[in-house]
């Protein structure tokens, strides 16, 4: 090294003030005996001093290059790595311009000032090249500590480097999903390669961990000597989440590693096969719909199908609130209501059920539209950009995107409103089949002298044929035999009532006749109204004679047994028509309700209907009135009420008055308390006319309103009127 780099290496290191020659002169001499016997940091401060006042003192470098030595591990290398190489540096330095401008003269002159090198064996004095080995050695050490803590450095920093990456791959994936459920069924390729880097990055923490612990085993440093202990991460978004500190003697680390190769483990296996298990259920649920679709007659041969509970719990364990379970539970539900509209049951042409369990079945039906409904927008709400990423696959494969997916969701309404409308056609296809055959083809009972139809002709009460037998109503009992009542004429006689019994094949038991004239007095009779008890029978019997002025009514009631004897006789104290009938055997009353002079059940004149209820005796217990025009088609029992359901165009009562607009018709439903008292009256008003033609008791909870638009014969053209109530009278559904 020349003499110019020496002074322009001296420059940062020395200031030579203008004031240097003004201050104290330091005797060398003074300052090695400070190095001898004082701190290390006054002698290194007089070091420093001297070398200012004389920069070509060669000794100065060589002091100030061991004092600088023996501090460069004074500091730690890991959190004082600045100070260390700040003094590792100046020790090369010091050593290296000693080395540099040593010569044989210092030697001769300063041999005692190379305090660390002794004579040789043999030798009195220090010879030049041991103080120059001295110096070589000393310059190798510095760098042979400085490359072992660089060693060691790396080692470390690339362990916590490594861990610091898996906490912060852990977190970025803790904050996107909420729970780790959701990173079961969202784990795309990309995530899935996240989650990997999070066990390698572990692993290599590991790796260079161990790598550190080896490089301080050959070059120790303070009193570093960690430890490594492993946290399982068992609880999601709690654990996992806090940094460690590697400075520590005993370092908890958080077993990411582990984490990683569970999480994988699951979705590769369980998610896999789970993905495979729900393509095999869709494909099941699209298959048997198909069928259904393709099926154009009516068959009970499909049973209701069922979501595979074990396969619900399966989704379940991995998404708490599965969208494609909703959308399972939908495909189901539309299937089963697929398959209701293909059932025997809702066939017109079909016979064989009753009219309450045809209107048992619709309900049924309507029901499970609604469900499916509901389901439908479970589903729509559910399908979320979210909730949708966790099926990605399954909606690529089945509707392209989700865009494709939510355009299925949005079309399904329709479909599932035409198949309710298509089904509702069939049933008022069968009311108009069931009409049909009981004008065209009635059952009849055959007797000696003709025969008894059992199908109440379009306008009761009113046919002049003489000797035919006109049916007024029938009932048929839980054992399936029907009692029959209505009128005869025979010929030159007055017009007689009959209340007959056959079985279920029609096969006549008996037959009463019932004629109320006196000597005086002949009467027309009319047997209008039957209701049906356990054991027999109780008929409402109308009688006049039009001939006088005024006109002679009476109406009377019979109490049959299954033998067709008479058990009581009550005359009642109203002279109108009676229209309906109802029999409470378990309190043994009567209610019964008049309306109108005429015979006929057409009749929609404003007449006042009165409610009559009788015990056991024939004394009225109660009576109350309405007046409307039109007939009370239906009387039931709920909660103790009685419910009186009719059709009207006008109406007035104590609790309103309901006038339509001209030719139009609606419906209502009264309800009477125990006493009589009309506590309630609803009012089913539509924007078309319609005629109620029935109001039967579905179950405990339902109450079915039926009839048809325009006239009151129902035809293929007419629409059907069906309304679900509850027992209060509030709409369940109405189509």
């Amino acid at each position: 090294m020349n003499k110019i780099f020496f002074l322009i290496l001296l420059y940062g290191l020395i200031n030579v003030s203008a004031s240097f020659a003004q201050t104290e002169t330091l005797k060398y001499k003074d300052v090695f005996n400070s190095v001898l016997n004082d701190t290390e940091e006054k002698s290194y401060e007089l070091l420093q001093k001297h070398q200012k006042q004389d920069p070509y003192h060669i000794n100065t470098y060589y002091q100030l290059g061991r004092i600088a030595q023996k501090w460069i591990m004074d500091y730690d290398p890991l959190t004082e790595y600045d100070n260390f190489t700040f003094f590792a540096y100046h020790a090369n330095l010091y050593y290296s311009l000693c080395k540099n401008y040593l010569d044989e003269k210092e030697t001769r002159k300063n041999t005692d000032w190379y305090q660390d090198v002794k004579p040789a064996e043999g030798n009195k004095k220090v010879e030049h090249q041991q103080i120059v080995d001295d110096l070589d050695q000393k310059i190798a050490t510095v760098k042979t500590t400085v490359e072992k803590v660089n060693k060691i450095r790396e080692y470390y920093f690339s362990a916590v480097r490594s861990y610091s990456r898996s906490l912060n791959g852990f977190t970025a994936i803790v904050e996107k999903n909420a729970k780790l459920k959701d990173i079961y069924l969202t784990a795309d390729e990309k995530l899935k390669t996240d989650i990997k880097e999070i066990g390698r990055y572990f692993d290599s923490t590991l790796y260079y961990f161990e790598k550190y612990k080896q490089a301080l085993a050959d070059f120790p440093i303070k009193n570093y000597n960690q430890e490594i202990s492993l946290k399982s991460i068992e609880t999601y978004r709690l654990e996992g989440l806090i940094k460690s500190n590697f400075l520590k003697n005993q370092i908890a680390l958080w077993d990411y590693k582990s984490w990683a190769d569970q999480v994988l483990m699951i979705i590769d296996g369980d998610i896999s096969t789970l993905r495979f298990e729900i393509d095999a259920e869709n494909k099941k649920i699209e298959s048997l719909t198909h069928v259904l679709d393709l099926t154009t007659g009516f068959t009970n041969t499909y049973g209701y199908y069922q979501l595979d509970e074990k396969l619900a719990y399966r989704i379940g364990r991995f998404d708490f609130q599965p969208l494609i379970l909703d959308l399972f539970d939908y495909k189901v539900s539309k299937l089963n209501f697929l398959n209701d509209t293909r059932k025997q049951a809702n066939n017109p042409d079909g016979m064989s059920l009753s009219k309450r369990n045809k209107l048992l079945f619709y309900k049924d039906m309507v029901q499970r539209k609604q469900q499916t409904n509901q389901l439908l927008q479970n589903l729509e709400q559910k399908a979320t950009g979210f909730q949708m990423q966790k099926y990605s696959a399954f909606i690529a494969s089945n509707y392209e995107n989700p865009q494709g997916f939510k355009t299925f969701i949005s079309a399904e309404p329709e479909k599932l409103e035409t198949l309710l409308h298509q089904s509702m056609e069939h049933l008022n296809l069968w009311l108009v089949a069931i009409d049909s055959i009981e004008k065209h083809n009635p059952q009849i009972i055959t007797l000696k002298k003709g025969h008894i139809s059992l199908n109440q002709p379009d306008d009761a009460l009113t046919g002049d044929s003489i000797d035919v037998y006109y049916t007024a109503t029938t009932k048929v009992t839980v054992k399936g035999n029907r009692y029959v009542a209505g009128y005869f004429q025979p010929k030159g006689r007055n017009t007689r009532a009959f209340v007959a019994l056959c079985d279920s094949l029609y096969q006549l038991s008996w037959i009463k006749e019932f004629d109320f004239s006196d000597k005086k007095t002949k009467l027309q009779n009319y047997a209008c109204q039957l209701n049906v008890y356990d054991s027999g029978c109780v008929v409402a019997i109308h009688s006049r004679d039009t001939a006088q002025t005024p006109w002679l009514v009476k109406n009377t009631l019979l109490k049959l047994n299954s033998e067709g004897k008479e058990l009581a006789k009550y005359e009642t104290n109203n002279m109108r028509v009676p229209r309906k009938l109802y029999y409470d055997d378990i309190n043994n009353t009567l209610l019964i309700m008049y309306k109108g002079a005429l015979l006929s059940h057409k009749s929609l004149l404003p007449d006042t209907m009165v409610v009559q209820q009788l015990d056991s005796l024939g004394v009225e217990l109660w009576h109350t009135t309405m007046v409307f025009d039109g007939m009370p088609v239906a009387t039931l029992r709920s909660n103790e009420k009685f419910l009186i359901a009719g059709t009207f165009s006008n109406l007035f009562s104590d609790l309103k008055q309901v006038n339509l607009p001209l030719g139009r018709q609606a419906s209502f439903m009264a309800f009477l308390n125990p006493m009589g008292t009309l506590e309630q009256l609803e009012i089913y008003n539509e924007d078309y006319s319609y005629h109620l033609t029935d109001a039967v008791k579905i179950d405990s909870e339902t109450i079915s309103l039926i009839g048809h638009s325009a006239s009151e014969q129902a035809t293929e053209k007419s629409k059907v009127y069906f309304h679900l109530l509850d027992p209060t009278g509030k709409t369940i559904y109405k189509y």
